[in-house]
């Protein structure tokens, strides 16, 4: 069912006649163009190649046909189409020829097709054949070899059809049974090969626009999965990190500082008398005072490497990578400052107001030092500004890499 859903999807991105891509899907066409001149240029190279060996060596043809015609034979083969073909071909490499790719194919093609048509004018009715089936060999290329997209492809081919039957009816005089009959094959020889230029580009393109999709479902599973990620990373409630992508981050943070010899800051802060205020406001005004408090936080801590945490119940951390104590103890003031200032209202604190209390650690890490010690010193600073009376930062003491 599922295979049959992407068909009928790939089928309806496609303009039945030209596989030109229409609809939703028409803004793939110029990514089409481009993808398919990359796949194919190789092979269009190699027709090219082929093209003017064979026309070539059929110069031998002309020793036997054109015996008293042999200049203009090969005027037209080495004078005319060995040139343009060479230069096609050297073309080919330059690195402007896309817009230039299936225009300078189809010339080419046309110019062979027109010399093979040529040769033909110049030899006798009866001896005029071996030229008729060098413009098989012609359309061949066209649908087949050269890469030609099936509308071009079309267009040039069923051209030298038309141009053929004109010269078989004015040079050769060719009674109406004949050029009918001529049309008659060389129309089978067009259906035969539109069909198979056809098939070959439908499918390149609805691979293409399988891919596309593919891409596309790709990338917004990949932004699905960001999106995932971000939000494992969060507090549900507070939408600031949480505790486990608190001691990923510290982790990681620490390794960098320690490898480039970088200060690293932590503040840990508590809101002061939080139960307190849970059992007088209730649950639900808790919540909102713990999201005022997060907000405050971020937007206290400018820094785009920092991190705000949820680190326990109403507890917050902060991590300053790249700052020292001196400026680590400034945001924890600022931090302190800008909550007492939302002044929501705590009538069981003595400020009246939600403050919190505040402790400071700064290390350069080191071997001699774990992240354990580190936080430990912070918390026991946050325990000394609670025992102080609260509302205030306290900074941490660290005997080794202290910065």
């Amino acid at each position: 069912m599922a295979e049959t859903s992407v068909s009928q999807h790939q089928i309806k991105g496609l303009n039945t006649f030209t596989l030109h891509f229409q609809g939703r899907e028409a803004g793939l066409e110029r990514a089409f163009r481009e993808a398919y001149f990359h796949s194919t240029l190789s092979q269009a190279r190699v027709a090219i190649c082929f093209g003017i060996i064979y026309f070539c060596l059929f110069a031998a043809l002309d020793l036997l046909v054109l015996p008293d015609k042999l200049f203009e034979a090969w005027v037209c083969r080495f004078g005319i189409f060995l040139p343009a073909g060479l230069s096609v071909l050297a073309f080919s490499y330059h690195r402007h020829f896309m817009p230039f790719y299936q225009t300078s194919l189809a010339i080419l093609l046309i110019l062979g097709g027109v010399c093979v048509i040529y040769l033909a004018t110049l030899t006798k009715k009866p001896d005029s054949y071996p030229y008729y089936a060098g413009l098989l060999l012609v359309f061949m290329v066209g649908y087949g070899l050269a890469k030609l997209r099936f509308s071009v492809a079309s267009f040039c081919c069923w051209s030298l059809v038309l141009l053929y039957e004109i010269m078989e009816f004015i040079i050769h005089e060719a009674s109406f049974n004949m050029v009918v009959a001529n049309q008659i094959f060389f129309m089978g020889a067009n259906v035969v090969g539109m069909m198979i230029c056809y098939h070959q580009e439908k499918s390149a393109r609805q691979a293409f626009l399988l891919q596309a999709k593919l891409a596309e479902q790709n990338a917004l599973l990949l932004c699905h999965n960001e999106s995932l990620a971000k939000l494992s990373n969060l507090d549900g409630l507070t939408k600031v990190a949480n505790r486990r992508h608190f001691n990923h981050f510290i982790h990681q943070t620490w390794r960098h500082c320690q490898q480039h010899k970088l200060p690293l800051s932590v503040i840990i802060c508590d809101i002061d008398h939080f139960k307190q205020y849970n059992d007088h406001y209730g649950h639900l005004a808790g919540d909102d005072c713990l999201i005022k408090v997060a907000r405050t936080l971020a937007q206290s801590v400018r820094k785009d490497d920092s991190l705000v945490a949820r680190y326990g119940g109403e507890e917050f951390a902060v991590v300053l990578p790249g700052v020292y104590m001196e400026e680590a103890l400034t945001i924890a003031e600022r931090i302190r400052s800008n909550v007492e200032e939302l002044a929501v209202p705590h009538h069981l604190s003595p400020p009246a107001v939600v403050t919190l209390s505040l402790g400071v650690a700064a290390v350069i890490p080191s071997k001699t030092l774990t992240q354990r010690e580190f936080l430990q010193s912070a918390d026991k600073a946050l325990y000394q500004a609670k025992q102080g009376g609260r509302n205030q930062v306290q900074a941490g003491r660290l005997f080794a890499g202290k910065p």
